[in-house]
């Protein structure tokens, strides 16, 4: 009798976690990207966020015009990619120092559907030539190599 009780406790876990798979997948939507699109940007790097659970690199970009916005003196550009681990088994040179702030930078990503300012990272190439990967598979044609070119350790 014992074994069914066991059984029957194990089937209403597995129930509880089949139930939540439909948020956690929502959760990971890539809906509000132009996935099947990709672009680049210059800017000077303004903070990386390496939290869970998602990585967010922040860049600074000169005003087209040249005007001053916030305490930058440009616009804040946001990029989302993938968790701290899953970033680290995209490259190994990503780490919570890879970028300092004010480093210039070149990010390719797909833009946000909405014209935000941001969207999802590929990758990142440092003044030195290093890419550094980011999500796989999302317009890879149109990316830079996602090894390491540079000198960077």
């Amino acid at each position: 009798m014992k074994s069914w009780t066991r059984f029957g406790s194990l089937l209403g876990v597995a129930a509880a976690l089949g139930a939540g798979a439909p948020q956690a997948r929502a959760h990971h939507s890539d809906v509000q990207f132009e996935i099947g699109s990709c672009t680049t940007i210059q800017g000077a790097v303004r903070t990386l966020e390496w939290v869970y659970p998602h990585v967010w690199l922040w860049i600074v970009v000169p005003k087209k015009d040249g005007a001053a916005a916030g305490a930058d003196g440009g616009d804040i550009w946001g990029f989302e990619f993938p968790s701290p681990t899953q970033v680290m088994h995209l490259d190994k040179h990503w780490s919570k120092t890879a970028l300092q702030k004010g480093e210039q930078v070149t990010v390719s990503y797909s833009p946000m559907k909405d014209g935000r300012h941001g969207g999802w990272m590929h990758s990142v190439t440092t003044p030195d030539g290093t890419v550094l990967a980011g999500a796989p598979g999302r317009c890879d044609r149109n990316l830079p190599p996602a090894v390491p070119t540079g000198t960077r350790q």
